[in-house]
């Protein structure tokens, strides 16, 4: 991702943080323009609309909640604005607790792992009360579940893994945990990463992406939040992890 500076934006870089507030806010169904965001442009009495709108086009924001889901995250990394903060409202992305930190991990469902290599972490973690395990990319663990966040892979013993070769599922459980419905062209491969059984399932036109690793034994399944552009890191990341499971 290239960073972008402030004297690059057409706007203020406030402006553009009430604009993300003003449309995570608000209940919509997409349409695949940005006629809320330009309602908002109106309303602040923005100057030269159409040249911003423009800008959020080439800026990976195609539509309202392309700015969401793209836009705000390449102010955000380029430190222009802060983060929003996640309120635990949602069934669907509760806030994780998160337990100790750990060096190695045998569970007693056939799961076993004799060492973290950098830069994953490993901790325990609690999602709606119930305990599991997170490895995350660096220091920072992710405090929710939520469908923005990525560079984690939770370790799940309950998943219905014989579902993993119905690409229907796949869409479904992008869909889902994303919140995005529309027509979207999908992307599923499959193959192996260190003896194990590898699924991953992306969009040709959205960010996130999920990756789901599992023995054939199907005991339990380790499911990556990432994203298109960093996928091939993380999956080079997540190979160097799997060389240390038993």
């Amino acid at each position: 991702m290239d960073f972008i500076e402030e004297k690059d934006l057409p706007m203020k870089a406030k402006v553009f943080k009430e604009l993300f507030d003003y449309l995570d806010e608000t209940e919509y169904s997409c349409d695949r323009t940005l006629k809320l965001t330009e309602a908002f442009l109106k309303k602040k009495r923005q100057k030269n609309i159409p040249a911003i709108l423009e800008w959020l086009r080439e800026h990976g924001g195609g539509c309202d909640c392309e700015l969401l889901l793209n836009v705000e995250e390449q102010l955000v990394e380029s430190g222009l604005i802060e983060e929003a903060e996640v309120e635990d409202d949602d069934d669907d992305y509760p806030t994780l607790k998160v337990g100790q930190k750990l060096s190695t991990l045998t569970t007693d469902f056939g799961f076993s792992v004799s060492k973290i290599p950098s830069p994953w972490t490993l901790r325990e973690v609690f999602l709606s009360k119930q305990p599991t395990y997170q490895f995350t990319i660096g220091k920072k663990i992710e405090m929710y579940a939520d469908r923005y966040a990525t560079g984690f892979a939770r370790l799940e013993k309950d998943f219905p893994t014989a579902k993993l070769s119905d690409d229907s599922f796949l869409q479904g459980y992008w869909s889902k945990k994303i919140k995005i419905d529309n027509d979207l062209d999908f992307v599923v491969e499959r193959g192996q990463i260190q003896q194990l059984e590898f699924v991953s399932v992306k969009t040709k036109s959205w960010v996130p992406a999920f990756i789901f690793v599992y023995p054939k034994s199907a005991q339990w399944v380790l499911v990556m939040h990432t994203e298109v552009r960093r996928m091939k890191g993380d999956i080079k990341e997540l190979d160097k992890l799997l060389s240390n499971v038993l």
